[in-house]
Parts: structure tokens; C-alpha cells; sequence
């Protein structure tokens, strides 16, 4: 099961960040950054021989 994971962007420029943060750091833009929630995971690569 993939485990969902946040990350926040900004709703001015499009920058994405692991962690809150009241300022933007790509664009210095106030209050713009937005929660979301991304299923990270899925198929695992092979490893290995086949």
C-alpha cells in the first residue's frame, strides 16, 4: 500500500516544498503556500538478477 505523502505549493509561482513555511522561498510571496497530498510508493524497481 503507497503511503501518501505532503507537500506544499506555492499557489504564486509553482514552487513545491517538503515543509511549511510562511514565505515562499522561490518567489518571497506571503501566505501562498498550500498543503497536498502525494501517494509516493508504487511498483518497486527489480533488483537483482532475473
Amino acid at each position: 500500500m503507497a503511503k501518501a505523502k505532503r507537500m506544499y505549493g506555492c499557489t504564486e509561482c509553482g514552487a513545491t516544498f517538503p515543509k511549511w513555511a510562511g514565505q515562499c522561498t522561490e518567489c518571497g510571496a506571503w501566505n501562498t503556500l498550500t498543503e497536498t497530498m502525494i501517494e509516493s510508493g508504487g511498483a518497486a524497481a527489480p533488483t537483482g538478477r532475473a
